[in-house]
C-alpha cells in the first residue's frame, strides 16, 4: 500500500495505490481442485479542477485457476 493523499477523509490531491493477493486452499482431499488465487491492483489519483476535485481510479485483477467450473 502506498498513500500520498493530503487528507484521508476528503482528499484534494494525491494518490493511493494498493496491491492485494488472496488465496483459498482446501483442507479436505475431496476438494483438491477447488483452490484459487486472486490478485487485485488498485490506483486512485485526485487532482483539483478549479472549484471541483477530479478523481480517477483504475482497478485490475485476475483469478488464477485452471478450470473455473471447479471453483463453484
Amino acid at each position: 500500500m502506498l498513500d500520498g493523499l493530503d487528507n484521508k477523509l476528503n482528499p484534494r490531491h494525491g494518490f493511493f495505490s494498493l496491491v492485494s493477493i488472496k488465496g483459498m486452499f482446501p483442507t479436505d482431499a475431496t476438494f483438491t481442485n477447488a483452490y484459487f488465487v486472486k490478485v487485485l491492483a488498485e490506483y486512485s489519483w485526485f487532482t483539483p479542477l478549479g472549484p471541483a476535485i477530479g478523481a480517477f481510479r483504475l482497478r485490475l485483477g485476475h483469478l488464477f485457476h485452471r478450470v473455473f467450473a471447479d471453483i463453484i
